[in-house]
Order: structure tokens, then sequence, then C-alpha cells
């Protein structure tokens, strides 16, 4: 089985989240009742699947990003000017098992104890 967690997501810096190997992306969006940034990923619900982290990035439209990043979503404030566009941070040598966009090897996962 699985199922469907949203994670908040910092609108500066970056965001590092604990996920169930096997994870797939699902959503980014800016959410007007909160004023806030979430994802959504879709995870294993079974208990003794092995955790992992990953390093997610909100870049503003204009500003540099990183040849390394990987694009996953944008999510924009229906309120106002604002534009969020969501990054998946890598590392070479680095391996993982879902990035919702079928790039599992360039994925930037750390398995947690």
């Amino acid at each position: 089985m699985k199922t469907v967690l949203k994670y908040p997501v910092a609108a500066t810096g970056s965001t590092v989240l604990t996920l169930r190997e096997g994870f797939t992306f699902v959503r980014f969006e800016y959410v007007m009742a909160d004023k806030a940034l979430y994802a959504w990923f879709e995870e294993p619900l079974k208990a003794d699947t092995p955790q992992c982290q990953l390093e997610l990035k909100v870049i503003h439209t204009g500003d540099p990003i990183q040849d390394s990043f990987s694009y996953l979503s944008t999510a924009l404030d229906p309120m106002g000017p604002e534009t969020y566009h969501l990054y998946r941070l890598k590392e070479a040598g680095q391996t993982g098992q879902h990035d919702g966009g079928g790039n599992a090897a360039q994925n930037k996962l750390k398995r947690v104890a």
C-alpha cells in the first residue's frame, strides 16, 4: 500500500525531507490559506521500508540555477506576483529511488539509519 503525504517547503534556503525509499513526487503548490509552499509525495506504507533524505530548494524567476539541480515543478501565488520553482539538489555519485520524472539515477538521497 501507499499514501500521499504533504510537506512544508521553505521559500528561502533549502528544505531537507526524510521520505521512505520508493517515493514519487506528486505536486508542488502555494496554499493561499496558509500563505506557504507545500510538496506532496507518494510513499510506501510498509513499516520496514528504509528512509532517505531529499534536499529541495525554491528558486525565484530570474535567479541563477546550478547545473546540478533538477527541476520538479512550479507554484504560483494567485493573489500576488510570486512564482516559485522547485528544484531537487543533486550531487555526483549519489543515487536514489524515484524523482517523479523517471530520472532515478541522478537523485540526491541519503539513507537514514
